[in-house]
Parts: structure tokens; sequence; C-alpha cells
């Protein structure tokens, strides 16, 4: 439970980051940072027809206009989902280290700044409130800021937590309802009759269900190939190192968010962690140290005491983002089957759209009628 991705991010909840990754602008910076394997976004070079698909349909929603239609879609996910968890958390006595004091944007360069603000600009919108802030109201807000920062944005919507206490916590209230949870099986082979997937096998188990949920993240391709379903989902490699400040030392108490490296810092329980990157390089869990040093170097550039984080041991981790090219989600019932409902491609705010996921699955699963709208997130709109 909770040993992917689910395990090893940055915990954030985060209704401000809902400009998808296919955004105008994007192209650029990707391809000035194409050969730097220690930028914040890094393409691996390779033979793959799957990724040059993927690409040649990220170019394509990489516009404004696709941009402009997809931003309302996950503001209303993540907004949602906020919601949910205020009032899951409690509900259910999960502890996690659950944080409702917002998220700290931080913007060292003049040009970083004005993107921020421009992208407040489209969140305030979209229902996502936030407050700019001076130089000095940043330091004031968060000390353990460098002096120099140009300014900052205050998103009071955003909050964190510990997300593998969170997904281990969810799983006992699970099992403690009559639920069954099995792990270590990898699913082999699934069978299907006519409009129905008749079938699962695992190891020497068969599985029936009246309904069945392909949530498999940066798997789930390959699961959806089996069942003559196309989902064009790319694994998107993170990384996190986690550390315990030494007793007595200056610990950022806010998320903290820096814009210009795209690395972040999050404070959980008694530790941090740092997390960032986005690694286009195929499903393996590979760690480039070049990228991990990058993560901290970015960080160190806005926060103090990060320099000397210890990145050789086991505090250092890395997992597969599942990636759509167009930034949405993939939620609903494929038009070719009537029991399958797949909820996958949620990028690197799974964590974040996990709750409202769940909440549609189960009403589509239930054959009621969604709560939101889903079909900008049907499986069926690559087709």
């Amino acid at each position: 439970m909770a040993a992917g991705s689910s395990f090893g991010n940055s915990g954030l909840i985060v209704p401000s980051h809902s400009i998808p990754l296919a955004a105008p602008g994007i192209i650029t910076k990707g391809l000035r940072w194409l050969m730097d394997p220690g930028s914040p976004f890094y393409v691996k070079p390779r033979l793959s027809r799957d990724l040059a698909s993927w690409l040649w349909r990220f170019q394509a929603a990489a516009r404004r206009g696709p941009m402009e239609r997809s931003v309302p879609v996950l503001a209303d996910l993540t907004l949602a989902s906020a919601k949910i968890y205020r009032e899951l958390i409690p509900e259910e006595g999960i502890e996690c280290h659950y944080m409702d004091r917002g998220l700290l944007g931080l913007y060292s360069t003049n040009h970083g700044l004005a993107e921020g603000m421009e992208e407040a600009d489209i969140m305030r919108r979209h229902g996502i409130d936030s407050r700019k802030l001076s130089p000095e109201e940043v330091l004031e807000i968060e000390p353990t800021v460098k002096p120099g920062i140009k300014g900052g944005v205050l998103y009071e919507t955003d909050s964190n937590f510990e997300p593998a206490s969170f997904v281990q916590g969810m799983a006992r209230a699970v099992v403690a309802m009559g639920g069954k949870i099995e792990s270590g099986l990898s699913v082999d082979a699934l069978s299907t009759n006519g409009r129905r997937v008749t079938e699962i096998v695992a190891g020497n188990v068969r599985y029936r269900a009246q309904e069945i949920v392909l949530a498999a993240g940066s798997w789930s391709p390959q699961i959806g190939k089996q069942l003559g379903i196309s989902l064009p989902v790319q694994p998107a490699k993170g990384y996190s190192i986690t550390v315990t400040p030494a007793q007595g030392a200056k610990a950022p108490a806010i998320p903290l968010m820096a814009h210009e490296a795209r690395v972040g810092i999050a404070p959980m329980g008694p530790d941090l962690r740092m997390a960032g990157t986005l690694e286009l390089s195929g499903l393996n869990t590979n760690i480039d140290r070049r990228r991990v040093k990058a993560i901290v170097k970015g960080l160190s550039r806005y926060v103090t005491g990060v320099e000397d984080a210890p990145i050789d041991g086991d505090n250092v981790w890395c997992g597969m983002r599942p990636c759509t090219p167009d930034g949405l989600p993939i939620i609903g019932r494929p038009e070719s089957l009537d029991n399958l409902v797949v909820a996958t491609g949620h990028a690197m705010i799974g964590m974040t759209l996990g709750p409202i996921t769940g909440r549609l699955v189960s009403q589509i699963a239930a054959h009621s009628e969604p709560e939101l709208d889903t079909a900008p997130v049907s499986p069926d709109r690559f087709a």
C-alpha cells in the first residue's frame, strides 16, 4: 500500500496548479532544457512510437485555446477535491500531518514574478484566490526565505499532508468497512466477452466483478491495450528528498514553490520534503543523482538551510507520474466497454485530484449522474 507515487510525492493539495503542463511557452522552454539532464523538464531521447505520438499531441495542446478550455475543468476538479479533503481527513480520523495554511510561490526574477502574476490572474478568474506579496511580506510570512526575492503569491486554497500516511489511513478505513485489499499481485491477463470485461487473472487467482476500475497509474496503457483501449499516458519521473532538520534549526512552516527552479519544499510533521523535476524516460525507477542535486541547488537559491541536505541515502526517492498530452486526467467509462471505469493520467497532481476522482468513479460505477461533467476527461477524447 502506497508503494508507488503516493509514497514519496510532495504531499501538496494544490488548486493553484490548475494550469495544465501543456501550456503556451512550454515547448520553447522544453527545447532549451532538452540537452540538460539537470533541467526541470527533460525528455530522454529514445526510439518509441508511443512517446512520439504523445509529444505530437502535447505540442498541439500547448496553445492558448486548448489551455483555456482545460483550466476551468482542472479548477473545478481541484477545488472539489480540496473540499473533500477538509471533510474526509477529520471524519475518518486519519493522522497524516494535514496542514491547511496555503502555499507560497516564490519568484527570484522580475520575469518570473510577471509570469506568476499572470498565472494568479488566470486562477482568480476560475475561483482560486491568491494574494500578491512584496518581498518584505514574503519574509514576514516565511523567515527562511532568502533576501533578494522579487515577490511572492500566497494561495490560501492550498494545503499539504504526508501522502503515504493518508493513503494507508484510507486503506484501513476501507478494510474496517468490510473491503478487501490484496497486495503484491500483478495483473497478468484480462478477458472480455463482447462489451464486458469478464475476468482478471492475477497470479493463480481469477477475479470476476460486476464493475471494474482501471487505475494503474503509469502502467494503465499496458493494461488498456489488453482491452483494446488506447490510453496516451507517458510516465513522468519525479524525485524527492526527505530530510529531518536538526533540532533548533529553522525550517519552512508553509509549503514553498520556487517558480524559476520548478521545485518545491513542504513540511511533513517533523520532516521536510523537497521535490521536483519531470523526466520522460520511460518506465524505470533509476535515480539520476544529477537531477536530485538540481532540486537541492534550485531550492538553495530561495531558502536557507537546504544546501547541505544529504542525497546519498535512502531519503532519495523517485516515482512515475502518469501524464496525458493535454494535461487533463482520464476519468470515465470507455464507449467500447460497459463495465469498466478508467481513472488515470493525473500527472503531478494525483494526490490533489484523488478524492474527487474517487467520488466520480463511484458515481459512474453506480450508474448515477456524476456531480461534475466528465466529458472533458473522457477516455474516448483521444480517439
